[in-house]
């Protein structure tokens, strides 16, 4: 801020500056009047210009004074002031059609003329199939919500239903805000089915914006409880891992799916095979003897013929324990066995 020196040496502060805004360079409603727009245009138009207490001049009910009269030129003033707003808010095209009229009225009229038909019958049909074959399909709540109140609102526009008698108004108005609710269910994708049958049995009935509210709340519900979810499955798939149906090896490192767990002997229960049982299960230990991690294959059945061992030759067991089953009979290996000729004088039985 500037300062100026007094004549007594002392710092004054310089006086602000004053702007003077004209009302006309705020007069600003968002958007032009186009070919197609007339419908959401002019009532914001008039929400602008009522709120400046001017809408008597659209209406008529402000009239113009004669000519010689002194308040004419106030009058004057303030109807070109309102017409200068509606010509603002056109696009070129449009404006040139409407710029010779004589007062903002007139103006008014001939746009509502040439852009508006409440008995536009066709139009009406159309809002009314648009809105009942509306579907959220995937969308945000609030978009599906809103373009549906769009077609509601504008359908109100159009039906000018005259009722004398209070009472049936308010049971129209109730009936057609019923109707509206079954359409907004009715279009909602089929993750609410249950919210949508609660919104039913509300006693008494829900109106349309309630609805939507409490729909919205189920929203929001599913949306916080998937975020935990998915925040949570990273940790839920390290547990599974560490408890998986599969199980550790005794290496400590995990089976994946698709492997076949074999079961490992028990070293301190002996293994017998006799003559009389001689179907068996093989297993091959001779990974397990060297200690490494191996991909385990599946079980497999075959029959293991005993075989007597013939002179000179004696067997070595790997993986497993030599055991007999008692006097007399042979030796019998569990695991891989091979044979190696001896001298004749080491043979041992």
């Amino acid at each position: 801020m500037a300062e100026e020196r007094g004549a007594d040496s002392q710092i004054v502060p310089a006086a602000a500056p004053i702007m003077v805004q004209s009302e006309n360079s705020s007069f600003n409603i968002g958007m032009v009047l186009d070919e197609k727009n007339y419908d959401l245009w002019a009532p914001l138009i008039q929400i602008h210009i009522a709120g400046r207490k001017k809408m008597g001049y659209l209406r008529g009910s402000i009239k113009a004074p004669n000519e010689d009269d002194p308040k004419y030129d106030d009058w004057f003033s303030e109807d070109q002031k309102i017409k200068s707003w509606l010509l603002s808010s056109m696009k070129p095209e449009i404006m040139k059609r409407y710029i010779r009229l004589s007062t903002s009225k007139e103006i008014w009229d001939s746009l509502k003329t040439a852009y508006f038909d409440e008995n536009d019958e066709a139009r009406i049909y159309s809002l009314n199939q648009k809105a009942s074959r509306l579907r959220q399909n995937g969308r945000p709540l609030a978009t599906y919500f809103g373009e549906l109140t769009e077609i509601f609102q504008e359908l109100d526009h159009f039906n000018k239903v005259s009722m004398e008698c209070e009472n049936d108004i308010k049971v129209f108005q109730k009936s057609t805000e019923r109707q509206r609710v079954y359409v907004f269910l009715g279009g909602l994708d089929d993750g609410f089915d249950q919210v949508r049958g609660e919104v039913l049995r509300k006693d008494p009935p829900l109106g349309l914006q309630a609805s939507y509210a409490y729909v919205r709340r189920e929203a929001d519900r599913k949306k916080a409880m998937k975020t935990e979810v998915d925040k949570s499955e990273p940790a839920a798939m390290a547990a599974k891992a560490r408890g998986s149906p599969y199980g550790p090896n005794q290496e400590g490192s995990q089976n994946r799916p698709g492997q076949t767990r074999t079961s490992q002997p028990s070293r301190d229960r002996p293994h017998f095979l006799t003559r009389d049982n001689t179907e068996v299960l093989t297993f091959d230990y001779s990974h397990v003897a060297r200690n490494e991690l191996h991909e385990e294959q599946p079980l497999q059945s075959s029959r293991l013929e005993y075989t007597a061992p013939r002179e000179g030759q004696q067997f070595t067991c790997h993986g497993d324990q030599l055991t007999t089953s008692g006097d007399g009979q042979q030796p019998v290996c569990f695991g891989h066995q091979s044979t190696e000729q001896v001298p004749e004088e080491q043979q041992t039985l």
